[in-house]
């Protein structure tokens, strides 16, 4: 890194997590540093260690969901990747040694290794993308025609003289950067070098500070710090509100059943529980014990709630009290409190003392506790989730990076709804699956993460995973980057920048593709009839067409948030919810093949990183292809986000845009010599209902269609709904020379989406003589394919239609 970014930057410390099951006390296990015992590791790691990858096998490779500058959600390896550069001569096993591209000197696989592991890093920490095209490729091929000669040429950085003295880059160099090249890094960074990325990034903002004078007047240690913990089991300790108002509607009764079904069915073995009931005091109901499948000791715990809640008022109550005792609890483990889970159930109200909340928060933070809330029943009024009490739990769900989770009021008469028992055990277990630390800046490697493993008779089988960002402009301009990884509970969402849902859907590290994804945005609260609101669905997608899902095919699906005009200004609770689509869902399959491609051509991996090489296991293309998919059974997985405090109510006047169209293709109809352009409908507002009409122009330059200068093309069809695929043919005059095309969406209000990707057509000249058809198709030969696609003008090609085997040079 230090020689990347010219001694900017180094990395100060790494923290390794072990999984539990690892003994430190084997004889082969030989660490410098001694291991210390912390909570299960957040899921929220920077690098994951796990096993191999059906397409990119052990080799690294990032996942990223968001656009240009914006960090990426992880690198994963596979584990034989560490494992392979630990064989030397010794154990009889051959080293591989490498070459430098730039010298003669031979790289051991460690140096290899590094390079591999630093080419992932730089598109993880600083939002850069591939600079390069990949095998059947529409939007980024293998090859395109040079902006200067007019000739095909590799899509790749060019090669530059070989300087010894300069040490190779996993990033094309400023100089050398192409913008006119088709690549995922110019189409989601606007044409922009990685450099100017990288240098406009948080890690640099130094407020004025030289950089040159920083590197020289500072001598940093360049060997980074190492950490290793191991992972300890989970300790939750549920802290449930015992009083009066518990028992009204059947609210009580309501707890015991879901208390008892989170702890018998849903906590996974080896994990610690405990139970506290507080009032006016606070007493230890279940202490903290360890979770088997074998003896009675789920019954004893998740049935130790008392049979009937005190009747000590609610306005007596002192959660104070109930978290000193879980405190007390948790201390009868030598590990002792730190990396805990507080789980407390309250209604909200009676905090009438700001001192007392101050105290919890300088209490739980100084211990390391992560507080969740589950606000039960919750009642809404006036906007507000029960009134200004509930704002100071939020404070304190803040303060130790924690989530709330809210059930509604549905009492009708002397009951309740069984709806909200079914809310309030849906609420428990998203709490306890959040029972990991929260996300820090020095998230450490996750070594071997493994899926919810669930409690008894558990039936799940892979898992999703939600979170909610703020998406970027789809503008030239891009936001300074900022932590994607929105932890807070309690999300308020103004007006400034559009939101993103994502939803992460895999088999533990397989992704779920064709899964049917939608997310739930329930207004809490009532009517003034006393109605509830009705719910807002989204269908979140993993398609890959750029804006906002970069890549299709990973898993991660997403989309805009939607305008609410329904439900207006208030708290919204956000929950996703993934099937087997019809049992259309797939799962890639591990082919150990792949490995073996891995093992016998590194040469080739190294040559893609630091030369201009092909390789077909490079992350990551316009979407992931894998060569071997198998149908899933029938699966269901839900998972409650949090809420969401709508703060504004939806503007009278349309101010949002259209997004982006990012998979805008470009050829020559080898039949009618017309140039076809092809494309996916992207919405209104973002990628919501339907645009107005589209805007193309042909340029002679690249700049000129960044900017949108151009020749318009007349005849654009009308915008269908979002998803749809869309095409339009028509003659240009334009021959013998490279034509820049850019097309954008405008909605009723006229406002414009951001400027496409660039595609780029040469239309050869037309014959002046007559052509025996041998001649003709010898001259409108298309040389790297074999596909001939002819559209009508005006064309829909149907809804989530994907094409393959086109490429934006097409002739």
């Amino acid at each position: 890194i230090v020689g990347v970014d010219g001694g900017r930057a180094y990395i100060r410390e790494a923290t390794v997590a072990l999984p539990r099951t690892w003994r430190m006390d084997s004889p082969t296990c030989s660490l410098l540093t001694p291991v210390t015992t912390t909570a299960s590791s957040s899921t929220h790691t920077h690098i994951r260690v796990t096993t191999n990858h059906p397409v990119f096998g052990s080799r690294p490779w990032v996942q990223q969901s968001q656009g240009c500058g914006r960090q990426g959600d992880y690198i994963q390896l596979g584990s034989d990747f560490l494992r392979n550069n630990n064989n030397n001569n010794n154990n009889g096993t051959k080293t591989h040694i490498f070459y430098n591209t730039n010298t003669t000197k031979p790289h051991n696989s460690h140096t290899q290794s590094a390079r591999l592991l630093l080419a992932e890093w730089v598109k993880f920490r600083w939002g850069i993308f591939e600079e390069r095209g990949y095998q059947d490729d529409p939007l980024y091929p293998l090859i395109f025609r040079d902006p200067t000669s007019g000739v095909h040429r590799p899509n790749a950085c060019p090669l530059q003289k070989p300087r010894p003295e300069l040490q190779p880059q996993p990033f094309c160099p400023t100089e050398a950067h192409i913008s006119e090249a088709p690549t995922k890094h110019n189409a989601q960074c606007v044409g922009r070098p990685a450099w100017d990325i990288i240098i406009h990034s948080h890690d640099f903002a130094l407020e004025g500070r030289d950089t040159k004078e920083w590197s020289t007047n500072s001598t940093p240690t360049l060997l980074p710090k190492l950490r290793f913990v191991q992972e300890s089991a989970a300790r939750i300790v549920l802290v449930v509100e015992d009083t009066a108002v518990m028992n009204m509607q059947q609210r009580w009764e309501f707890v015991r059943k879901a208390v008892r079904r989170v702890v018998v069915y849903d906590i996974p073995d080896g994990n610690y529980v405990a139970l506290v009931v507080f009032n006016s005091v606070a007493r230890t109901s279940a202490p903290l014990s360890r979770m088997d499948s074998l003896s009675d000791v789920r019954q004893r715990v998740g049935s130790s709630l008392p049979r009937n809640p005190s009747p000590v008022p609610e306005s007596k109550k002192c959660v104070l009290c109930g978290l000193q005792e879980a405190m007390r609890t948790l201390d009868t483990e030598p590990i002792g409190a730190v990396g805990a889970t507080v789980i407390l159930v309250t209604t909200g109200k009676g905090l009438t003392h700001q001192q007392e909340v101050e105290e919890m928060k300088r209490l739980a933070t100084n211990r390391g506790i992560r507080v969740h809330t589950v606000l039960y029943p919750m009642i809404e009024s006036g906007g507000m989730l029960g009134g200004s009490d509930s704002k100071e739990l939020q404070s304190l769900v803040s303060a130790t990076r924690g989530f709330s989770f809210t059930v509604m009021d549905e009492g009708v008469g002397n009951d309740s709804k069984v709806s909200m028992m079914v809310a309030l055990m849906d609420a428990l277990l998203a709490a306890v699956r959040r029972s990991e630390p929260p996300a820090t800046p020095g998230a450490p490697v996750l070594i071997h993460s493994q899926a919810y493993p669930g409690g008894i008779a558990s039936m799940s089988m892979g898992s999703t995973h939600t979170s909610i960002r703020e998406g970027e402009c789809p503008k030239e301009d891009l936001p300074t980057p900022v932590d994607h990884h929105h932890q807070q509970y309690h999300q308020r969402i103004g007006s400034s920048l559009p939101i993103v849902m994502y939803a992460e859907v895999k088999e533990e590290e397989m992704p779920i593709v064709n899964a049917r994804v939608t997310a739930r945005l329930q207004r809490l609260g009532t009517h003034t009839n006393g109605r509830t609101y009705n719910s807002v669905l989204v269908h979140l997608y993993d398609h890959g067409y750029g804006d906002p899902d970069i890549t299709g095919g990973d898993g991660v699906y997403s989309r805009y948030l939607p305008i609410l005009h329904v439900g207006g200004p208030g708290h919204y609770q956000l929950s996703v919810t993934a099937d087997h689509n019809n049992n259309l869902a797939q799962v890639p399959v591990k082919d150990p093949t792949v490995r073996q491609h891995h093992h016998h051509h590194q040469h080739h991996h190294h040559k893609r990183v630091y030369s201009n090489s092909g390789d077909k296991v490079t992350c990551c293309g316009s979407s992931i292809g894998y060569e071997k998919l198998k149908f899933l059974k029938p699966f269901q997985r839900h998972s409650i986000y949090g809420v969401l405090e709508v703060m504004s109510p939806a503007s009278p006047i349309d101010m949002i845009p259209p997004s982006r169209i990012l998979d805008l293709l470009a050829w020559v109809n080898r039949t009618t010599r017309e140039v076809v352009l092809r494309w996916t409908a992207p919405g209104d507002d973002n990628d919501w209902g339907r645009a107005n009409h589209y805007e193309a122009v042909l340029a002679t330059s690249w700049t000129g269609a960044k900017a949108f200068n151009g020749e318009s093309v007349s005849g654009m069809p009308l915008p269908e709904q979002v998803t749809t695929q869309q095409a339009v043919s028509f003659h240009t005059n334009r021959y013998e020379e490279i034509v820049y095309v850019a097309i954008r969406a405008v909605d009723k209000a006229g406002n414009k989406g951001g400027v496409s990707n660039i595609a780029t057509v040469w239309v050869p000249q037309p014959p002046t003589t007559t052509m025996s058809p041998q001649q003709f198709t010898s001259q409108y030969q298309q040389p790297y394919t074999n596909h001939t696609i002819s559209t009508n003008k005006n064309q829909s090609v149907g809804q989530n239609g994907r094409m393959t085997q086109l490429s934006n040079w097409l002739e």
